[in-house]
């Protein structure tokens, strides 16, 4: 699958995005993500897939996690370390994407941690490429600015707070994060790494959604 096919360097670090969070416990919490994106689930996607960049002749290239670890582990460790910043102990889970609701709530409650969130990914596709909107005309035809690098950024992602029994506390409503035609000027859009604009805006993005899901009032008063 194109898609799939990894160009050397073109990686994100989403292990950077770390929330600024208002939640204070003193109880310690049991953490874990999901990655339920459904090619991921039937394993048509890498679990470290994170979406595409094109090329200049609009050839795309898979992006993945520059730990080279799932996406859901790089998450894991942006959110805790966003809870350890703050004094709160927490204990990290792995949750395979392919685990039922059930297994996941399981896998999290079984620590017996008074508190349990549950991150799911549903939706997380970063793309990067020319940007189709500035178009220079050459002898040969039209043809893309290759200094101008277009970005759109697709999130969906729920948290979900259980008690050491598995009791649901608190769930979001889901948040969802679109933005298209993002332009910056990134002349190494050959090669997206964890130093280039683009990739530095997605994981900004990230952060971003991350801060609004947590800090959900619902979310905050479950985790106290």
């Amino acid at each position: 699958m194109a898609l799939e096919a990894c160009a050397f360097g073109n990686e994100s670090d989403f292990r950077a995005a770390k929330p600024s969070l208002q939640i204070a416990t003193t109880q310690e919490i049991a953490i874990g993500t999901q990655d339920r994106r459904p090619k991921v689930v039937s394993g048509s996607y890498s679990v470290t897939y994170t979406g595409e960049a094109r090329s200049q002749a609009n050839i795309p290239f898979g992006l993945h996690t520059e730990s080279g670890r799932p996406l859901a582990e790089d998450v894991n460790l942006a959110v805790a370390s966003a809870l350890t910043a703050k004094n709160i102990r927490v204990t990290l889970v792995s949750i395979p994407p392919k685990d039922d609701r059930a297994d996941a709530i399981k896998r999290l409650t079984d620590l017996g941690k008074p508190r349990a969130l549950l991150v799911s990914i549903d939706e997380w596709q970063t793309d990067m490429g020319p940007n189709s909107m500035d178009i220079r005309t050459t002898p040969s035809g039209p043809a893309y600015n290759a200094s101008t690098v277009g970005i759109s950024v697709a999130l969906t992602l729920r948290a979900d707070v259980f008690d050491v029994q598995g009791n649901e506390l608190a769930s979001s409503d889901g948040v969802r994060y679109g933005r298209v035609k993002d332009v910056m000027q990134d002349a190494s859009m050959w090669t997206v790494n964890v130093h280039t604009p683009a990739s530095r805006k997605a994981v900004a993005i990230a952060q971003e959604v991350l801060q609004k899901l947590l800090n959900d009032p619902k979310i905050v008063e479950a985790l106290r």
